[in-house]
């Protein structure tokens, strides 16, 4: 929803700073970095920080209410600073915020962030972004191509190498998957890449190199619900129920509001005879 008019406010209520809904002729760029500390709380959470039924719930929310708080404290600390009531006590630039960001990368991952794109990387990076929406799209044949052409221009961008293999991982192509997302690891370590390498392994039925992976991706990321919840899965195929289901609860215990998080719980409940918990269980989805 968005509001204009002269002397008004002038965006999106939703990502707007409280100056634009007072006086959208004096804002800077730290009402941009406002709207981008909204886009980052929804990126993490799936949510927007401030909702209402009305629009004068929204607007009041963002002149007065303080930012939901995050469980991962780095990360918590710069949004709630993006989304500081006053301009003047966001991060200055994106630059100062981008440095921020990088910060806390590496203290979360344990690895050198990224560097920023130059401008001669934006014609593959926008090629990346077209493959990845194709994927999304379940057409991953013709993303395997863009990305082909792609880490032949650009072989030193690391996130060509795993969007390639993420592919390749969707296409089948579990062997060259691993290829890729080697070439992926060897530009800078990410515990996402090590799902994708999970998954591939799981697809030649490499069982134990895949569950490896996992663990490694959990060394580098154990909040991330989603590897859990697939390492249990892996371990319900190995009939290691107990060890699956301490997975499976773990995943949940971190994002309660996924309701199929819930179903892995609910069958090997079911599995070992606990009838009723397994039930509540599927009750939850």
């Amino acid at each position: 929803m968005g509001i204009t008019g002269a002397g008004g406010a002038l965006g999106t209520i939703s990502h707007a700073a409280p100056e634009q809904m007072m006086d959208a002729a004096s804002v800077d760029a730290r009402a941009d970095i406002y709207s981008f500390g909204i886009m980052l709380f929804e990126m993490l959470t799936g949510e927007l920080p401030f909702r209402g039924e009305t629009l004068n719930e929204v607007v009041s929310q963002h002149l007065s209410a303080p930012p939901p708080r995050l469980p991962i404290g780095p990360l918590d600390t710069i949004v709630q600073a993006c989304l500081a009531k006053q301009p003047e006590q966001r991060p200055a630039t994106f630059s100062d915020l981008r440095a921020r960001l990088a910060g806390v990368y590496g203290e979360l991952l344990e690895a050198a962030a990224p560097a920023p794109p130059r401008a001669a990387d934006f014609g593959v990076l926008e090629s990346e972004m077209r493959a990845v929406s194709m994927i999304g799209l379940g057409e991953p044949q013709e993303a395997l191509q863009i990305l082909g052409r792609c880490v032949k221009e650009r072989p030193d961008i690391r996130s060509l190498w795993y969007s390639l293999g993420f592919a390749q991982v969707q296409s089948g192509l579990p062997q060259e998957a691993l290829t890729s997302l080697s070439k992926a690891q060897s530009l800078g370590e990410d515990f996402r890449t090590w799902i994708e390498i999970a998954m591939s392994h799981q697809l030649l039925e490499q069982y134990a190199e895949a569950e490896r992976a996992y663990r490694r991706s959990l060394e580098m990321n154990p909040e991330y619900a989603d590897t859990h919840y697939a390492l249990g899965s892996l371990l319900v195929a190995l009939e290691r129920d107990q060890e699956a289901l301490t997975c499976y609860r773990r995943a949940v215990d971190l994002e309660p509001e996924k309701s199929d998080l819930y179903v892995g719980v609910g069958m090997i409940l079911a599995r070992t005879g606990a009838v009723e918990q397994a039930q509540a269980a599927f009750e939850q989805c």
